[in-house]
């Protein structure tokens, strides 16, 4: 609307999250220091109204549209190189569940408030994606394997 600018978001290496406005001035609407080095790409849900960032060490951060870490989560994978991180709505409900991968052949997935999702971890490394193969109307979740195999799940996480 007329009142609110257009923004966009950006994450350093050294992991310092800032949102800026794009029209002139370029001022500063919100920023927090993650004090960790995040590599991977970060990503916006709309249904959750935050950001994602997983950092190097194994955090994921959820920030709000501030600008602020609303919440964290040490990952069970660790330390790990290779982040990926990604949003589908692997439930059904029209909320955006947080999927990640990385320093293994696991996807984890986590609810927008940071809980597991049931039924994961699943085979696979990469970005994962959402595809009805089978032609049931529900999606599957497609992954590919260190196993250089692609894996197909379906379930209850999967509604």
């Amino acid at each position: 609307n007329k009142n609110r600018s257009t923004a966009a978001a950006f994450l350093n290496e050294e992991g310092r999250f800032s949102i800026r406005r794009l029209d002139s001035p370029h001022d500063e609407l919100g920023f927090c220091e993650l004090n960790a080095v995040c590599k991977a790409d970060f990503v916006y849900s709309e249904s959750a109204q935050a950001f994602f960032a997983v950092s190097q060490d194994g955090q994921l951060f959820k920030i709000s549209s501030g600008g602020a870490v609303t919440d964290s989560l040490a990952l069970k994978t660790g330390t790990a190189e290779d982040y990926c991180i990604t949003l589908l709505d692997t439930t059904g409900d029209g909320i955006d569940e947080v999927l990640i991968c990385g320093g293994g052949n696991a996807v984890y997935a986590y609810t927008a408030g940071l809980a597991p999702v049931e039924g994961f971890p699943a085979a696979g490394t990469g970005i994962p994606y959402l595809l009805d193969i089978d032609g049931d109307m529900l999606p599957e979740l497609i992954t590919y394997g260190i196993d250089s195999k692609l894996h197909a799940y379906k379930g209850s996480a999967l509604r």
